[in-house]
């Protein structure tokens, strides 16, 4: 509370730039600066009563010297600063596992980009506070470097909460440096799945063609030029596009012959060529 009315003092300077508004909001900034000033002097000599139980005379009266409300509201703003501090490491030891779990099960899928992204996100958040928190210790110590023990101890309090906040957040850089080294050695070594090799194709000999392909297609087996184009059809084309060629060729040479499709079935159901399509069949 007292951290609040040095806040308000700034904020009633701050209205002294706007003349107008001052002048126009007269009555209720007299009412608000007349409450908040009452009430810091009351709320630090309660703050003073309390922290003065069980010490000396001679500590009073310098804790008064020094400005007990300036004093108390620092000390306020610092427990503030520190309670943060705390907040922060009790939110990182809660998030971390899970961060680091889904980070490590496969480092290159996008769960565990997105946990390298949280966990970059804490680190930051931990780092401010605890920057500030940090700037607020050695500001209190600057300014108050003789107060008495009640108080020293609540600021090494302070101090304690802001060194437990800077060793984790080097914990969690160091984290966050592994966490991407592993992520690129994993890419490194992940191999592409290999591609599926093509079905060998299907040997049928010159000497098949002329004793038995030619005369299901129509054409005549002495016919050489016929011959090397069924073989090499029967060579370059997979056995699903068969019928069509073998329908084409027979047009060509005026087979009587024309169901393309009956044609490769035949072809197909030859032993030599049944044969080596059983152990696909397995």
């Amino acid at each position: 509370c007292l951290h609040a009315c040095q806040q308000l003092h700034q904020y009633t300077d701050a209205l002294q730039q706007d003349r107008e508004f001052l002048v126009a909001h007269r009555a209720e900034i007299i009412k608000v600066v007349t409450h908040f000033g009452t009430k810091q002097k009351e709320m630090a000599k309660w703050s003073k009563e309390l922290r003065d139980l069980g010490e000396t005379a001679r500590k009073a009266e310098s804790a008064a010297k020094q400005g007990t409300a300036d004093i108390e509201g620092d000390l306020g703003a610092l427990k503030n600063q520190a309670q943060w501090v705390t907040a922060e490491i009790k939110k990182f030891g809660t998030e971390r596992p899970k961060i680091e779990k889904d980070a490590r099960g496969d480092p290159t899928a996008k769960v565990a980009e997105q946990a390298r992204l949280k966990l970059i996100d804490l680190n930051k958040s931990l780092e401010e506070t605890v920057r500030d928190a940090k700037k607020a210790v050695l500001a209190f110590g600057k300014d108050h470097p003789d107060v008495e023990s009640s108080i020293k101890r609540e600021v090494q309090t302070a101090t304690d909460e802001v060194s437990r906040g800077e060793s984790l957040l080097k914990d969690g850089n160091a984290l966050l440096l592994e966490l991407l080294k592993l992520k690129q050695t994993a890419a490194s070594q992940k191999k592409p799945p290999a591609a599926a090799k093509p079905p060998a194709p299907l040997v049928v000999t010159e000497a098949d063609i002329k004793k038995s392909v030619a005369p299901i297609v129509g054409i005549d087996p002495k016919d050489a030029k016929a011959v090397a184009e069924i073989g090499k059809l029967l060579k370059g084309m997979p056995k699903e596009k068969w019928g069509e060629g073998l329908g084409k060729l027979a047009v060509k040479y005026k087979s009587k012959k024309t169901d393309g499709k009956a044609m490769a079935a035949a072809v197909l159901n030859l032993p030599a060529v049944k044969k080596q399509l059983q152990p696909a069949a397995r």
